[in-house]
């Protein structure tokens, strides 16, 4: 009888303990995310602000290149991760609690310890290696002016300037997630480049539309609306905007209406 109470104690203390390391896990994990992301900006906010300095003073639109996003943004994410979870240790072994219910996760073992050291040593060396490419891809942009339109691509020294004649075909589509809709509206030039207006500044976008008018008023050019009329975006789209991705900028000379 008394061994089964025993037992039925010792159940119960194992599952408040496995309850309290279960909440402290989710903190560390929560630290440990908080941290990679303040990593990640900490990174981009230099390379962002040489990004900005790029752009020439009178475009009324600018952004990333394909490719030059994905070294910008998405590069800085391998080094982040690593210096975050070592903070995010460091951080949580700072509470008493979490310290001693998180052992030997947090704790002192020689093997842990040892392991830690050998993620720092890699997220430095995934720092090394990506703070170059982020460069790079920051360097890769593209600007709107009202008498050109500027692409950098991510591995040229040099700015390739258009005029805006040399716009072939424009594309408006949209793409659906599960919380949210991407828009998109593409510019196609003579030689293939494409540049899509609304892939970072969607809401400039709506201010920027009569400049973009102007720009193109008098060029001849093809504009295809198969990729947002074909997806079924306009229930979720706003009638300003429905009016923007569905017909060609040149198709009426003042802004549409909100």
């Amino acid at each position: 009888m008394g061994y089964a109470q025993d037992s039925t104690l010792a159940s119960k203390r194992d599952k408040r303990v496995r309850a309290s390391r279960g909440g402290w896990h989710y903190l560390f994990v929560f630290i440990s995310v908080a941290a990679s992301g303040l990593v990640w900006g900490a990174i981009l906010l230099p390379f962002h602000a040489f990004r900005k300095s790029l752009v020439p003073p009178d475009a009324f639109l600018s952004g990333g290149t394909v490719f030059g996003d994905v070294f910008f943004y998405g590069l800085p994410i391998i080094p982040a991760l690593t210096i975050g979870m070592i903070l995010g240790r460091f951080l949580v072994r700072l509470i008493p609690p979490a310290r001693t219910a998180l052992e030997p996760e947090l704790g002192e073992n020689t093997k842990i310890v040892s392991r830690q050291h050998k993620y720092a040593k890699w997220g430095l060396v995934a720092l090394i290696v990506v703070l170059p490419l982020c460069f790079l891809g920051a360097m890769g942009i593209w600007a709107t002016t009202s008498t050109r339109i500027e692409v950098r691509p991510i591995f040229s020294t040099t700015v390739h300037s258009y005029d805006w004649s040399r716009v072939s075909e424009i594309e408006t589509g949209c793409t659906k997630g599960r919380n949210s809709v991407n828009y998109h509206f593409v510019l196609d030039l003579a030689d293939g480049t494409p540049i899509d207006l609304m892939q970072d500044q969607e809401w400039n976008f709506e201010t920027a539309y009569p400049k973009i008018q102007s720009a193109l008023e008098g060029r001849s050019y093809g504009f295809s609306n198969a990729g947002f009329v074909g997806a079924s975006c306009a229930t979720y789209t706003r009638p300003s905007w429905q009016e923007m991705l569905t017909h060609p900028p040149t198709y009426q000379h003042s802004a549409p209406t909100p």
